[in-house]
């Protein structure tokens, strides 16, 4: 069994910040950190770690629409 690294792990999560940014659809966005884990790394990840990615997506994408919300306010 091969496990991901944090690097790895990493990847996977801007992989799915930028399908999100793209699409906004959480289907879209899982897909897109399965299938990075399996072409890059040759790795099938399981559920929790390709959540964990989805998860780090996420809030990588709240706080970059934040910024540009307080940017747009002043």
């Amino acid at each position: 069994m091969n496990y991901l690294t944090e690097a790895q792990l990493a990847e996977m999560a801007e992989t799915g910040f930028n399908t999100y940014m793209m699409t906004a659809d959480n289907a879209a966005t899982m897909r897109s950190i399965r299938e990075h884990s399996i072409d890059e790394f040759g790795i099938k990840p399981n559920k929790t770690a390709v959540f964990r990615a989805y998860t780090e997506a996420k809030s990588m994408y709240r706080t970059a629409s934040d910024r540009i919300k307080k940017e747009l306010a002043q």
